[in-house]
Parts: C-alpha cells; sequence; structure tokens
C-alpha cells in the first residue's frame, strides 16, 4: 500500500492510494515528540483506517529514501521522507482501508494499474522508486 504522506505499505502487489482535500499543501506531518517514522505509522493510520495492529505495521519497514531534488514540487521547496512497508500475504485478502482524516478516499489498487497522470506531481515517481518497479 502507498501512501502520499509518503509512507508506503505494498501487500500482493498493489497499493493503497488515497485522495484527499488537504495532500497539496506542505505540512509538517511529525509532531514535536514523534519521530518520522513513529509520524508515518500515526498519519497512515489515521488516513487509511487501516486496521492492521501498530506492531505489524512497524515490523513490516522495508526501506526509506529522501525525496529532496529542489525542483520537484510547483509548491517550491519540499522535503520528502518515504517510507516502504511490506505487509504479509494473508488468505483473507486484502487489509480494508476507508478514507479517514485528510483523505476522502483511499483504497488498493494494483500497482500495474498505477498512471503517473493521475498522481500529485512526481508521486509516481517516488512509488516506482521504493517499490522497484
Amino acid at each position: 500500500m502507498h501512501w502520499w504522506c509518503n509512507q508506503g505499505i505494498s501487500y500482493s502487489l498493489s497499493a493503497v492510494v488515497c485522495q484527499g482535500v488537504d495532500f497539496g499543501h506542505c505540512r509538517q506531518v511529525s509532531q514535536s515528540e514523534e519521530t518520522l517514522f513513529d509520524a508515518c505509522i500515526r498519519e497512515l493510520r489515521e488516513e487509511t483506517r487501516l486496521k492492521v495492529p501498530e506492531p505489524v505495521l512497524r515490523g513490516s519497514f522495508h526501506s526509506q529514501h529522501t525525496f529532496d531534488d529542489p525542483y520537484r514540487s510547483a509548491r517550491g521547496r519540499t522535503l520528502t521522507q518515504a517510507f516502504y512497508l511490506q505487509l504479509k500475504n494473508d488468505a483473507k485478502g486484502l487489509p480494508k482501508v476507508k478514507g479517514g482524516d485528510d483523505a476522502a478516499h483511499a483504497f488498493w489498487l494494483p500497482l500495474a494499474e498505477l498512471d503517473a497522470k493521475m498522481m500529485f506531481e512526481d508521486h509516481y515517481a517516488i512509488i516506482t522508486k521504493m517499490v522497484g518497479l
């Protein structure tokens, strides 16, 4: 599942896509007492209402990457710390997701169906780099 606070989770070659009203704003998502990884987990759960236990999410950490090209965003200088979490396949299927907090919608989308034209700025490039497509 991939995710715009630029946390990512993949599951069975699918990504979670969140569409919302607040994703175009430059904002600091980490609260002063949080690490960036803690903020990733919190935001992921808030925005997708993902019902995966927090210890499972933390144990699914795969990698992280900083996206810091000074010209990557029309919003001006934007730094993104992306996290990639990889959940184990489950015979029950994909965990349910639902838009919450700033996300109007959240849904699973097979990675093969990702379309750069339908994504905000460089988020397609972020996802493809993180999952190695």
